[in-house]
């Protein structure tokens, strides 16, 4: 069956005949991101969409308003490929079309051959050059009585005067772009599009020229000035497109304006780039004595005209690495249509498919979706498969070198587009440029000061060069709250370093990045424990990646002391934000060199930092050595600072591995000392871990007594973390005593603590008390979502202890919802995971699990025994995924039951019910409109359709809500939706 669309421009109050008619002839009303005013529908048959078309055109002559002006729809019908294709043909088609008018493409008409309409035929019109620059089709005219018959000539580019050329491959995507030229052309009469080489600046003005050709009677012009290398030349290139003459004595820009003063018509000025002075001084003279004129420029940075308005071009849209759709979905990103289209150009049989999806969108990513960039690594599909040219990518100059041979020199290599921008820059512009490629991953200005300037370059000059290289699209500023963040796009990285070896200042620059970095990292480290870590936290993730530079720098060169210096005042961001792996990975190649002397405070701290990553990680082995060899060198320097420390992350590894015996006297004895040192921060932390001792041996007023005293203390010197830990703590002691309310209250304060701060590991232990809490209020569906992503994050961090916590969770779920055998098999996976941690499941939650898996134990005898053991037989990653599972029907009578023994168990009667909550007032409307369908489970992109709202329209609702509520993810916003009573359309 072929899927044939129409288009039109549909009149004030025509919607309700449009949708009936489409429906009375099985059709389907079909969403079309196409140009404003236009709709599509989808048609079984070529002959059904004619038939439809016809009886709309009839619709229109008779049941207009009287007074109201003729027929102004326009339809096209087009049969063959996908809906967006025919949609888009169908676009090309209905701008040949008059008022009243109804073409076939040349597929649609002999498509529909058998069983048009009686009395309806279809005329030949001839071939027409569509205005998508490349295409030329075969078009038809429907004709049927009653229906008008004649009209002017198509509206083909072979009939409107332009002077724009053929395109040689198709135009792919940009329909947002080329909707927001559109909208910024209609509110000023000077428009610069502006961007880095091989962005696509040429192309869409070209396009959007073609597109707009109906609103300039007098045409669309375009001025090519990129081989024009004399500035005075401007002018006379712009008369020659025209076809003024040169009259002597008269100057051209009097020529020029004089023609040009009565008629209506868009000039293209492209590639203005190296003659930004002539090219604004023309334009300014054409806005003044011309007001009908419109002037579209393309240029790598604004021409400074008055009146321009400046439009930095987006690059192509690029899906998120770590969630990739489908692969017919990642086609709907224009970056990746773009190199599967290129691709086919050279390697017919190239597909896009699940096994190359990820190399390709890599590929994407790494070019910055710029569109040259992408073209020529398309362009190598014939010799190389994706993966290959994702691997080679760190050489990409001399990869990417297949262009056009019809292109302009400077088009037809990646390097041969970024030399026009470095040969057009200022000497200081060129030194910035290639300085500022020793940062990685972005930088703030600050930053650029202190490691840019100097030799040539003073600092105080630093910031208006860069305001420069912004400018001429070689800079990218965003905003990061309240102040600019700034990054080179990949290709510029790579160019600039090339020059920075060249000039010979790749060393120098390094080490003044290394210093910088340390500097950073010196400043951050005292503050990652105080009222300000949440900003400083923040700050050291932004300058991870320059961070990891520096390391890796330092060590590659020898340079251990500033290694350890760096990584040992790193290793709580590390740990806070849970970067495990990376953080042991670095400490681990430090304390791995031999030979090499490091000053032992650093050593010291570099050890014991490497012990609470590896505790982290469920490695209570390597932990338990690191800590003891800190201590160690502790006691050697009579550091009673550092020794305190290491005692208390000793008596934690004790506690863990269920010896109390040995936890309690360690922690009392960093208590005391602590004390005497006056070091309030670490007393506080060393009463949590009491408090943890007591909790583990079911002493709950204790283990609350504990964490109190501890959260004054930190309540009262800022240090937000060791309060979202001591809440933690408050709650653990509630839920132990019964007290569900008071529980989740605590839990949920130390989540959003652990949010603001980006605390993973600790968000993951929040979400696993709320959603056992949940469990106990009879709410297993909020408590799944809960403990799910609590599982995610667990199992990114490798965090092995964690997942053994939270698999004993869900088989308190799996309890719940009647899944008795299930509840046994993840609580003997649990205990194997314990196991082999040689982390024993405290007593206190051993009764509490008990209370949960006791009438399963009963209720399955032997064989519950056996589910016991054939979890405990499972690999890790085998039992995590026995915490998917779909409740059965008939579950709920077990899963009452089942709540109600466990409710009972801990003498809180009867399971308490979430309590609905007035939606705060500074919520708008929309929001919380967005708020019910989100609880009633509907994605973003059917909220968009509910709403007639673009999914990214939603996504932003999305996120505004996320930060007006204080929730991490689209997860936690969801449960928060349900819990305030919402329930959905």
């Amino acid at each position: 069956m072929s899927e044939d669309g129409w288009d039109l421009h549909a009149p004030f109050g025509f919607a309700e005949h449009l949708l009936a008619t489409i429906e009375r002839h099985h059709g389907q009303f079909a969403a079309h991101a196409g140009a404003e005013g236009r709709s599509s529908a989808l048609f079984p048959t070529a002959a059904a969409a004619i038939a439809a078309a016809c009886e709309l055109q009839r619709c229109v002559a008779t049941k207009q308003p009287e007074g109201a002006p003729g027929a102004r729809v326009r339809m096209a019908i087009h049969t063959g490929g996908a809906p967006a294709q025919v949609a888009d043909r169908c676009d090309q088609l209905a701008l040949l079309a008059h008022g009243g008018q109804i073409l076939v493409s040349e597929a649609g008409g002999l498509a529909a051959q058998d069983g048009m309409p009686a009395g309806t035929s279809l005329t030949p019109l001839g071939n027409h050059r569509l205005r998508d620059l490349q295409s030329t089709e075969s078009v038809w005219q429907v004709v049927q009585a009653g229906l008008p018959a004649a009209f002017p000539p198509l509206r083909s580019l072979d009939w409107l005067p332009h002077n724009l050329p053929a395109a040689l491959t198709s135009f792919v995507g940009r329909q947002p772009e080329m909707a927001e030229l559109r909208r910024l052309l209609s509110l000023t009469r000077m428009l610069t599009v502006t961007g880095p080489g091989g962005s696509g600046k040429t192309r869409l003005a070209l396009q959007a020229g073609a597109a707009l050709l109906d609103r300039f009677p007098d045409g669309v012009w375009l001025v090519e000035l990129a081989d024009v290398t004399d500035p005075a030349l401007v002018v006379r290139s712009a008369t020659a497109v025209l076809g003024l003459p040169d009259e002597g004595g008269i100057p051209l820009l009097a020529t020029l304006t004089g023609y040009l003063r009565s008629r209506r018509l868009l000039l293209i000025l492209d590639n203005c780039e190296h003659l930004p002075d002539a090219c604004a001084q023309l334009v300014s003279s054409l806005l003044v004595n011309c007001p009908h004129v419109r002037i579209l420029a393309s240029s790598r940075e604004p021409l400074g005209a008055p009146g321009e308005t400046a439009w930095l071009l987006p690059t192509l849209a690029v899906p998120d690495q770590g969630q990739l759709p489908p692969p017919e979905q990642l086609l709907g990103y224009s970056a990746i249509g773009l190199f599967v289209e290129r691709a086919r150009a050279v390697l017919p049989a190239f597909a896009l498919t699940t096994a190359n999806a990820a190399a390709l969108v890599q590929i994407c990513h790494r070019l910055d979706g710029v569109p040259l960039a992408i073209e020529l690594a398309a362009a190598r599909v014939r010799a190389l498969a994706v993966e290959q040219i994702a691997a080679r990518l760190d050489d990409r100059f001399s990869l990417l070198t297949r262009g056009s041979r019809l292109a302009l020199p400077r088009q037809r290599t990646l390097r041969g587009a970024i030399d026009w921008s470095y040969d057009l820059l200022s000497d200081s512009e060129r030194v910035v440029w290639r300085r500022l490629a020793i940062f990685t991953g972005g930088f703030e200005l600050g930053a650029a000061e202190s490691v840019c300037a100097g030799e040539s370059v003073p600092s105080d000059a630093v910031f208006e060069l860069i305001a420069q290289l912004v400018d001429k699209s070689l800079v990218v500023s965003e905003p990061k709250g309240q102040r600019r963040r700034y990054r080179l796009l990949e290709s510029i990285h790579h160019y600039g370093l090339e020059r920075l070896s060249e000039a010979g200042e790749a060393e120098l620059l390094r080490l003044r990045h290394r210093a910088w970095c340390l500097s950073l990292a010196e400043q951050a480290e005292p503050q990652l424990v105080g009222p300000e870590q949440s900003t400083w936290l923040e700050r050291l993730e932004q300058e991870h990646e320059n961070l990891r530079a520096a390391l890796q720098g330092s060590l590659a060169a020898g340079e251990v002391a500033e290694a350890y210096r760096l990584a040992s005042a790193l290793w709580r961001f590390w740990y806070v934000h849970g970067h495990f792996w990376e953080g042991r990975e670095w400490l681990g190649r430090l304390l791995r060199l031999e030979g090499i002397p490091a000053e032992p405070a650093f050593r010291a701290r570099a050890l014991n930092g490497a012990g609470v990553l590896a505790y982290t990680q469920g490695d209570f082995t390597a932990a338990k050595e690191h800590y003891e060899a800190s201590l160690a060198t502790w006691r050697q320097l009579g550091d009673t600072r550092g020794i305190a420390q290491v005692l208390n992350n000793l008596g934690v590894v004790a506690r863990v591995q269920g010896d109390y015996g040995s936890a309690r006297p360690l922690l009392q004895e960093a208590v005391a000392l602590n004390r005497l040192l006056g070091n309030q921060q670490w007393e506080s932390w060393n009463l949590n871990n009491l408090g943890n001792v007591a909790l583990d041996e079911g002493d709950f007023g204790a283990t609350l007594a504990l964490n109190h005293e501890a959260l004054s203390i930190q309540q009262s010197n800022g240090d937000s973390w060791g309060e979202a830990m001591s809440l933690e703590g408050v709650g653990d002691a509630h839920a132990g005593r019964g007290d569900n309310a008071a529980a989740s209250a605590a839990y949920a304060e130390s989540l959003a603590i652990r949010r603001r701060l980006g605390d993973r590991r600790g968000i993951a232990g929040a979400l696993a008390g709320l959603g056992e809490m949940l469990l106990w209020q009879d709410q297993p569906g909020l408590a799944r979502q809960c403990l799910t992503e609590a599982l995610q994050v667990r199992r990114s961090l490798g965090d092995r202890s964690g997942l053994a916590l939270l698999l004993e969770s869900f088989a308190k779920l799996a309890a719940a919802e009647g899944m008795m055998g299930r509840a046994l098999e993840l609580a003997g996976a649990a205990e194997a995971v314990r196991s082999t941690l040689g982390a024993p499941c405290p007593p206190s939650r051993v009764r509490d699990l008990e209370r949960w898996l006791d009438g399963a134990r009963r209720a399955l005898g032997a064989a519950g025994a056996e589910a016991v053991a054939a979890g405990g037989r499972l690999a890790l990653v085998e039992a995590l995924a026995l915490t998917v599972w779909t409740v059965p029907t008939g579950a709920g009578p077990a899963r009452a039951t089942g709540t109600a023994v466990a409710g009972a168990a801990v003498g809180s009667g009867a399971p308490q019910a979430a309590a609905a909550v007035a939606l705060p007032a500074h919520l708008s409307g929309r929001e919380k409109e967005i708020l019910g369908l989100l609880a009633g489970g509907l994605t973003a992109r059917e909220i968009g359709q509910r709403l007639h709202l673009s999914h990214r329209t939603v996504e932003k609702h999305e996120e505004n809500l996320r930060a007006k509520l204080g929730v991490g993810n689209r997860a936690t916003l969801v449960v928060w939706a349900v819990r305030q009573g919402l329930t959905g359309p």
